[in-house]
């Protein structure tokens, strides 16, 4: 069975190649995805404890790689670019938001009222 992502299809099953099949695949196998094609997603529901992260990028991957709550459940090919599938908990995945800039003055201010509180 074929799995669609990106509008490319590659088998659902993963394919396991050594190190040295990933050389010669890599010089003979022209395919792989494009810039932005090589996308993470981010599958988390509010039922599930854990989320399912699907990349092709190679940050993301080395990334959840080293991290120890990261599970890896899959790993992914097509052609010469490589990825893969992770479980890690819901709870540490979050989105930063945009820090606040604050001047001088807001800082005197907000440190007044929490050295107030104390």
């Amino acid at each position: 069975m074929l799995h669609t992502q990106a509008g490319v299809s590659f088998p659902e099953t993963p394919i396991a190649i050594d190190v040295i099949d990933r050389r010669r695949a890599h010089r003979t196998n022209d395919a792989q995805f494009t810039a932005p094609e090589r996308e993470t997603v981010i599958l988390i529901n509010d039922e599930d404890e854990f989320a399912e992260i699907t990349t092709h990028q190679r940050t993301w991957v080395t990334k959840l790689r080293k991290n120890s709550a990261a599970q890896e459940i899959e790993e992914l090919s097509y052609g010469s670019t490589s990825g893969a599938r992770f479980r890690v908990p819901a709870k540490l995945v979050s989105v930063r938001t945009k820090r606040v800039e604050l001047s001088e003055e807001d800082k005197a201010r907000r440190a007044a009222r929490l050295n107030s509180t104390v």
